[in-house]
């Protein structure tokens, strides 16, 4: 587990190589589920969205039943869909067939981000117990899912008070 923290380390310092390096070597003496998670954080903050998404799909079959990672999982599609289409509306000699594909995906990817952002603010999200979210760490921080899940555990340790 040392490995594990030293990743964390590294990736708050901005060492994202160093940290995949890290939880490799973690997985070395124990696989588990947090370094292969970290892993696909530290490729989306390098931007390295392909290895992202062969993590994200070890980590899921790590821990399928995880809500959020589910939600994650569904937010790095579609970043990868936005990327593919700019990289392809980057090339020369695009016909208007690929511009309109590319703005299909685009369009279509901007609607399921809107559709998640909404989930955020749903009555299930407050309702996920631990073992529905076990890796609790999204790719991109949510300000409202922090609150929630701060407001939950409040609740919790009142609870266990009374």
């Amino acid at each position: 587990m040392v490995h594990v923290y030293a990743g964390n380390l590294l990736m708050t310092t901005g060492a994202y190589s160093d940290a995949v390096k890290a939880y490799e070597n973690a997985d070395t003496v124990q696989p588990t589920t947090v370094s292969a998670f970290q892993r696909v954080r530290c490729y989306c903050a390098l931007t390295d969205l392909a290895n992202a998404k062969k993590m994200m799909d070890e980590t899921k079959s790590l821990q399928p039943d995880d809500v959020l990672l589910n939600f994650d999982s569904l937010c790095l599609d579609e970043l990868i869909k936005v990327s593919k289409s700019t990289v392809k509306l980057s090339k020369p000699n695009l016909t208007p067939a690929d511009i309109k594909s590319c703005d299909q995906d685009v369009t279509s990817a901007i609607q399921t981000l809107d559709e998640l952002i909404v989930s955020y603010e749903s009555d299930r999200l407050c309702q996920l117990n631990r073992r529905d979210a076990l890796l609790n760490i999204q790719i991109i921080p949510n300000v409202q899912r922090v609150r929630l899940e701060k407001a939950k555990l409040a609740h919790d340790i009142n609870a266990m008070k009374d």
